[in-house]
């Protein structure tokens, strides 16, 4: 009787911190949307400047003391540094996100590569896009058909060698097998890495 109450006290605590980190989470989103939604804003009406870009960044501090596990937050506001070309303190940002996190992110290891190449770390860039490159192929030795890891592998071969390369990483994607999401977001890709410069693929990442 006594391992059963404790097995049951132990479920109901679980439960409670999961209704925790989702309370959490749902907060921490709704205020990065709110921060995200300032700076649309300011971006339609013309009024973007420093000032409201800082605005922006407090929102997403705010995002991240709810939550420091949610990995956008960091990725939200170390773009926004980069736009006031404080590429070393987005660098730290994202640094931060990872160690909360405890794991690889994709997003924040994509724009942390790209704002080390911003401050001519290449070396530093060149292991983030080793370690993304790695990340994929652990994906596609279970999954070697994933849209998801092809898409984005041929993204980061794209920066890290060349276009390309990017586009034939890409075309080892079968059409045929895509839904109709995966369809557009492959003709989106396709049309970028073909068309689009090297600055203007980054560009795009950097939001």
């Amino acid at each position: 009787m006594k391992q059963l109450l404790i097995v049951i006290l132990i479920g109901l605590n679980l439960i409670a911190c999961t209704q925790s980190a989702k309370e959490k989470r749902l907060k921490a989103t709704a205020k990065r949307t709110e921060a995200l939604n300032l700076y649309s804003r300011s971006l339609i009406t013309m009024n973007l400047n420093d000032s409201v870009i800082q605005q922006v960044i407090d929102l997403l501090d705010e995002s991240i003391a709810i939550d420091e596990e949610y990995a956008l937050s960091y990725f939200s506001k170390a773009g926004m540094l980069s736009k006031l070309n404080k590429n070393e303190e987005g660098v730290n940002v994202l640094t931060s996100g990872l160690k909360a996190i405890k794991k690889d992110d994709v997003d924040l290891l994509t724009l942390r590569a790209i704002l080390y190449e911003r401050l001519g770390n290449d070396d530093l860039a060149k292991q983030d896009y080793t370690s993304l490159k790695q990340l994929f192929d652990k994906i596609l030795d279970k999954e070697p058909n994933s849209f998801y890891a092809l898409s984005n592998r041929a993204v980061i071969v794209s920066l890290d060698e060349d276009k390309e390369k990017g586009l034939a990483e890409l075309n080892k994607i079968d059409p045929n097998r895509l839904n109709e999401k995966e369809s557009i977001q492959f003709r989106f890709l396709e049309k970028t890495l073909a068309n689009d410069t090297r600055s203007e693929i980054i560009e795009k990442i950097d939001m």
